[in-house]
């Protein structure tokens, strides 16, 4: 080919539709309400990282009146030329930067595609002036098919005192962010954002003064001063509530000939705690920071006292799914240069895997890499972690598993009204029903349908079903019989509840063989389609006898992914309604 005859025609130029359809591919990247807080804290946190000193101030506002969040740095601020750059998607300055978390480029850009009100101030060392940047519409650009530029108009004005940067954006569509009250936005922001500096629980050294502003819907507007710093589960709680597995393991050195006896009283109402680091391959350092509950319930009592769960909510299966992301919880957790990810890795398969809810980890490590939206992490990192996490969770098992006994104390001042606890109940709806003897509805209640269960149990209305164990290793409720096989119970109050379960490696649907929940309804088949999950009412045909395989009282058939066998659930409400019309 004659290169003289060729047109050369420039093809990396986007138009308004590849932009468009780039910016929602970034919406489509972020899935968690915390994710427009967590980017405009990063970039303050790096710009304030990038001053010489090293130290500053950071200002978050949030309104939930107005749907509006600012956040204000005294960080190093952006240079005139430079403020397209970073507002166009992919475009950054932080690529190859040890010192910076962000670094796809895309943070800033989410944030400003998500509001229609955009308003940037930022000034320089070097600078005389204090430059203006306003974007109006941008969220509504991005969902019209306008052909116009779509421009930002920038201003100077001076500088006066001003330093760094100072980012507002309002009428943000983001109903759970704004629905949390004001200990729940503090928990989110210090454990899902770059104020939760996880270097900080291996030194203190790294320091930035921060301030939350918050307005709820009530109006109520509260400020104080938070931690540059990671809320981990303990941090509320006193020495006399923990122990260091490092001084147990050198107190059974010192104490060679120590009892069973003694040991447990040892470990007795305390939370076992541990921190340390791992060399990977001789060029990563993975540091972390775990703890070890006797008991799973106390990650519930722990929330109740700092503050993130109230008396009345701890048995509420429903309000403590709403408040998962809010109170303290097992799992391993990751975090990259002092930033939390907000990525939960799966536990690994080990013995007395009955344990891993008692266990919490936070991996540090400033190598990882992860996804636009910090969603997931790469197969083999995660392989990793689990590898770590293994050997800390061993660690605690070896040690303390056969000691541990009691809970700590950490209730400030418990109150038990006898009179208050009645009346309440008498509030509650009545069941109504004449086979058993429980009166009230258990719609709320994971223990009042094992209750339910388990009277029809005792009374021979579900009669193909032996109970071996109830709570075994605390993992899933019931352990029992039937027709010679042995299978796996869970309870819940409402079938729903059970997605969490999953998405959070919890439970596991290949381990589970029932599910004994209290009226499968509209709102569960809703939500289990949105998950992924195939439920369908069983149709007990007369032509086959289905009893040799299936306990009777199988109301539904749940399938779950890939997985080739499938889950069956017994609906409590359909159950007694079948028994009092038949």
């Amino acid at each position: 080919m004659n290169d003289l005859n060729c047109e050369r025609i420039p093809f990396l130029m986007p138009n308004n539709f590849i932009i468009r359809k780039s910016i929602r591919g970034i919406d489509d990247s972020y899935n968690n309400f915390w994710d427009i807080i967590a980017e405009l804290v990063q970039n303050s946190v790096d710009a304030i990282n990038k001053t010489e000193e090293k130290k500053g101030k950071i200002k978050i506002i949030i309104n939930s009146i107005k749907k509006s969040i600012q956040v204000i740095d005294t960080g190093i601020g952006i240079e005139r030329d430079k403020i397209p750059i970073l507002l166009t998607p992919f475009s950054t300055d932080k690529e190859d930067d040890r010192e910076t978390i962000g670094e796809k480029g895309v943070g800033l850009k989410f944030v400003l595609f998500e509001s229609d009100n955009f308003i940037m101030k930022t000034t320089t060392s070097s600078s005389t002036e204090k430059f203006v940047v306003k974007i109006p519409g941008a969220k509504t650009w991005k969902k019209s098919t306008s052909e116009e530029d779509f421009c930002l108009n920038l201003s100077s004005e001076d500088k006066e005192d001003f330093r760094g940067t100072d980012v507002y954006v309002d009428g943000i569509e983001n109903q759970q962010l704004f629905e949390l009250d004001f200990e729940a936005l503090k928990y989110v922001i210090r454990t899902k954002t770059a104020i939760g500096n996880v270097l900080n629980l291996f030194n203190d050294n790294q320091y930035i003064d921060v301030t939350l502003e918050y307005t709820d819907q009530a109006s109520n507007t509260k400020e104080e001063k938070i931690d540059f710093k990671y809320w981990i589960p303990t941090e509320s709680l006193g020495k006399k509530d923990l122990f260091d597995l490092d001084d147990f393991k050198n107190w059974l050195i010192e104490n060679p000939t120590s009892s069973d006896s003694e040991k447990r009283n040892k470990l007795k109402n305390r939370i076992m705690y541990k921190k340390g680091e791992f060399k990977h391959n001789s060029v990563r350092t993975i540091k972390y920071w775990s703890c070890f509950v006797p008991q799973r319930t106390l990650w519930k009592k722990i929330s109740c006292k700092d503050g993130l769960l109230n008396e009345s909510e701890m048995d509420n299966e429903d309000v403590l799914q709403d408040k998962f992301f809010t109170t303290h919880q097992s799992g391993i957790y990751t975090s990259v240069k002092g930033m939390p990810t907000g990525i939960v890795i799966d536990s690994p398969l080990t013995g007395k895997t009955g344990y891993w809810p008692n266990l919490f980890i936070i991996f540090e490590d400033d190598m990882l890499k992860f996804d636009i939206g910090r969603k997931s992490i790469n197969g083999n990192i995660k392989n990793i972690y689990k590898k770590y996490a293994k050997e800390i969770f061993s660690d605690y098992t070896k040690y303390i598993s056969k000691y541990i006994a009691g809970e700590p104390d950490i209730d400030n001042n418990p109150i038990w009204n006898r009179d208050e606890i009645k009346r309440n109940i008498e509030e509650l709806p009545s069941l109504n029903n004449s086979i058993i003897n429980f009166k009230k509805l258990p719609s709320e209640q994971e223990a009042s349908v094992a209750a339910i269960f388990y009277e029809l149990i005792g009374k021979g209305k579900i009669d193909k079903i032996s109970p071996i164990i109830s709570g075994y290793r605390e993992k899933y409720d019931l352990y029992a019989e039937y027709n010679n096989h042995f299978i796996c119970i869970e309870f819940k109050s409402h079938l729903r509840n059970i997605i969490r379960d999953f998405e959070n490696n919890d439970k596991y649907a290949n381990e589970i063989d029932y599910i004994v929940c209290w009226d499968v309804n509209d709102t569960d088949i809703q939500e289990m389609n949105k998950a992924g999950i195939y439920l369908a009412a069983r149709n007990k045909s007369t032509l086959f006898n289905e009893n040799e395989t299936i306990v009777p009282e199988t109301t539904h058939i749940l399938n779950y992914s890939n997985q080739a066998m499938p889950i069956y659930v017994i609906d409590l409400k359909k159950v007694l309604f079948d028994l009092e019309n038949n």
